[in-house]
């Protein structure tokens, strides 16, 4: 299949529908009347050191990007 013949007749609207349902659905799931209290509760200390190690990867991805 040849890229550029597929990318014109891919229909984008069901794409960028379900992103953003699937983004709202994710911020419905962690807010703190459903599940996120349960979630932050049982996950702060692995929250902690996670955001970290992506902090620290975000920040050397941009240096990378930057040279």
């Amino acid at each position: 299949m040849n890229l550029a013949t597929f990318i014109p007749n891919f229909h984008w609207i069901p794409v960028i529908v379900m992103t953003i349902v699937s983004f709202a659905l994710g911020a419905v799931w962690h807010q703190k009347f459903l599940f996120g209290k349960t979630l932050t509760d049982e996950n702060k200390s692995k929250l902690d050191k996670n955001m970290n190690m992506m902090s620290l990867l975000l920040l050397s991805e941009l240096y990378l990007l930057s040279k």
